[in-house]
């Protein structure tokens, strides 16, 4: 059972009604379910003759009421008089059962059961960006139809398959060749270098660059992670670019062709069983 607080009824304008109870949040321990126009801060002692407890900007203040009109007050005769409703106070005794997606809350001084669906994620059947919404307030619903789990992706067009698939290719043909070469120094440290079109062209310069004196100064060269690798002779270039030169890496021609047989291809299924 919820544990149960006092809280204070306001009107429109922050004027103190009366007291209410409300209940703690099953969602959320230590917070509790405020009716719209209900705070739990206690207000100040006021004269309820001559003065009024307001709530306004987080805080109580308590004013004076105007002076009483002096025109007559009316009789009202004993048979005129309408008895008074004695409403039953809410109680953990009284709280009515609420089902699946229900809370039992208190409203206006007596117990009802609303629509609980905090927190509940749905998407709507006919939404092409396939967008979440979440619900997060109480009495809100679903909407009729709504889904409870993300729609499944639209089946591509044959263009757009086309497309992806000859991306996909293209991507996969540039990684194997620039893919990185294994090689070992002259003095017996193995390694992996890169090979991409950056690392190949510094290769040659500097290859080139020194051509003429055979010697390589810095006697350092970087793996395929940045790191130093040292020795690394003149010697060791020249191998370095033999073993580039010499690596196995995947036919133009067989990407061309692969990629004629994908805009060929007369299916969806057809275009994405096509790979290198």
């Amino acid at each position: 059972m919820a544990n149960m607080t006092h809280a204070y009824q306001c009107d429109a304008q922050g004027i103190l009604l009366g007291e209410t109870m409300v209940q703690e949040d099953p969602l959320e321990a230590g917070a509790f379910l405020l009716p719209p126009g209900c705070v739990l801060d206690v207000p100040p002692a006021i004269d309820a003759d001559t003065q009024v407890a307001v709530y306004a900007n987080g805080t109580w203040d308590v004013r004076d009421l105007p002076p009483p009109d002096p025109s007559p007050v009316p009789v009202v005769t004993e048979e005129a008089r309408t008895p008074a409703v004695s409403a039953i106070a809410p109680t953990q005794a009284n709280q009515p059962k609420a089902g699946e997606h229900e809370i039992a809350l208190i409203v206006d001084g007596q117990w009802a059961v609303v629509a609980d669906w905090r927190g509940t994620a749905y998407w709507l059947p006919h939404d092409p960006a396939g967008t979440e919404h979440r619900i997060t307030e109480l009495g809100q619903t679903p909407p009729d139809g709504a889904l409870f789990s993300p729609p499944p992706a639209p089946a591509p067009s044959l263009a757009d398959a086309q497309a992806a698939q000859v991306a996909t290719l293209r991507s996969a043909w540039q990684s194997a060749t620039e893919h990185p070469v294994n090689f070992t120094t002259a003095a017996g440290h193995a390694d992996v270098f890169a090979c991409d079109a950056a690392g190949v062209t510094t290769l040659d310069a500097m290859l080139e660059a020194y051509a003429q004196s055979a010697t390589w100064p810095p006697n350092l060269w970087l793996n395929a992670s940045g790191m130093p690798v040292t020795p690394f002779t003149f010697a060791d270039l020249q191998a370095l670019a033999r073993a580039v030169a010499d690596r196995a890496t995947p036919d133009y021609p067989t990407l061309l062709l692969k990629i004629g047989q994908v805009m060929a291809a007369a299916t969806v299924e057809d275009v994405r069983a096509i790979g290198l």
